[in-house]
């Protein structure tokens, strides 16, 4: 991120032929706003918009990643906007950009969802839940290349800190689990990547435990855990501030956007404390959140899925995009995120066609969970006419992907731009 950022716009865009100032307001873990002068002055560059885009990206984006990311889409955006050659004569757009932190270690390239944890990984780990006087005894166990019984069990009571936090986009504070919750939880994921011919392999089973846990496993799931829940906490305070000034101050029209933990972001940003006015749509992208988010009762708990308010505070539906061509929230989500809190942080609507395979599956490789407010459709192009978001219009529309989005990056083209176009033109 450049030292210091000027007041006024980074750059200007153009959207659909038109000049768009554009800002990316950075947000440290805890959602300060780290350039406070320049969304104060993006606040007041709104107030002569018609269409402010606020736009979130996913977990492991450095700056020069996540500002390419955002120039990249809103490049094919223009694009198809521009042939479809229906938007307002009299638009404004402004763009918005939101940086937090994301990646583990800046200087690293961080942990994909399924890669081992590193030691920036360890070092963040520690810094952000131990006390001082515990750091060195869990480098020293991460370091390790296998732990026992007595070892993991002391590793679990250092990282305890980080399974007892509720998340806050679900209304449960039910998730404290002790050491041998921990443990049992370390299992499972270590089993789910050994597979069936490595599992329980290694020596003698104690407690219900392998004879070793990989460390590396360990630190990569919590760290999974860490950035989800620091997504939930800079959607729910600096975004949320974010907005709650453009809603109050403006009478700009707030087209709210997402990828991946970036839904994350933007739900929480939408669903913490009331905000003046709705947002005008909101779009998700490979949501890597709860298939429950959206539920009205989440199964176990009785309650509504977290992110459920976010119907009744977007004017039009909410729009979710999903494919079984997402690997890393099809298959591996289900196993790093399994604590009480997370069942039901999110839900959108499943297809219908398969059913979870887990009640921690993830919105972005299994569409949301079935609803009466919950419409599942197949993704379109440009050429397959427009959706119906009219009067009537499901809540919650689930858009079936497997056809267009090859994988959980795969977001930057034709048929995702025209969900938007949609949404920006309805």
């Amino acid at each position: 991120m450049p030292g210091t950022l000027p007041v006024g716009p980074l750059e200007t865009m153009t959207i659909a032929g038109t000049p768009a100032p554009s800002y990316v307001i950075p947000f440290d873990k805890n959602g300060a706003s780290l350039a406070p002068l320049t969304e104060n002055g993006l606040i007041a560059a709104a107030g002569n918009a018609t269409d402010v885009y606020v736009f979130a990206h996913g977990w492991n984006n450095d700056w020069a990643t996540a500002l390419a990311f955002y120039r990249d889409f809103m490049t094919v955006y223009s694009r198809v906007a521009t042939r479809a050659a229906a938007t307002r004569s009299d638009a404004k757009p402004l763009f918005a950009g939101v940086f937090w932190p994301s990646i583990v270690m800046p200087e690293s390239t961080g942990p994909q969802l399924a890669a081992l944890g590193d030691v920036g990984d360890t070092q963040t780990l520690a810094e952000d839940l131990l006390d001082p006087g515990d750091r060195q005894e869990f480098y020293a166990l991460a370091q390790r290349p296998g732990l026992d019984v007595l070892q993991a069990r002391r590793f679990a009571a250092l990282l305890r800190p980080l399974y007892r936090n509720p998340d806050t986009d679900l209304d449960d504070d039910s998730g404290k689990p002790g050491v041998d919750d921990i443990l049992a939880l370390w299992t499972i994921l270590a089993e789910s990547e050994a597979g069936p011919d490595r599992a329980g392999q290694g020596g003698p089973v104690a407690a219900g435990l392998p004879a070793f846990l990989d460390p590396r496993t360990i630190v990569r799931l919590a760290t999974v855990l860490l950035m989800k829940d620091r997504a939930g906490v800079v959607g729910a305070h600096g975004v949320h501030r974010l907005l709650t000034g453009l809603l109050q101050r403006t009478s700009a029209r707030v087209h709210l956007l997402g990828h991946s933990y970036g839904c994350r972001v933007a739900l929480s940003a939408v669903c913490g404390a009331p905000l003046p006015r709705p947002v005008r749509s909101l779009l998700l992208l490979q949501p890597a959140l709860s298939y429950l988010a959206f539920a009205g009762k989440v199964p176990e708990s009785g309650r509504p899925g977290g992110y459920r308010p976010a119907l009744s505070r977007t004017e039009l539906p909410v729009m979710v995009t999903w494919t079984r061509r997402d690997l890393p929230l099809r298959r591996l989500f289900q196993f790093a995120v399994r604590r009480a809190s997370d069942v039901g942080d999110q839900n959108i609507g499943l297809s219908g066609l398969d059913e979870p395979s887990s009640r921690f599956a993830a919105m972005g490789g299994w569409g949301p969970h079935p609803a009466p407010d919950v419409a599942n459709q197949l993704i379109r192009r440009p050429a397959d006419g427009r959706y119906d978001l009219g009067p009537g219009s499901p809540r919650v529309i689930a858009l079936e992907s497997d056809a267009v989005i090859g994988g959980h990056s795969d977001i930057r083209q034709d048929a995702t731009a025209w969900i938007l176009h949609n949404l920006v033109t309805a």
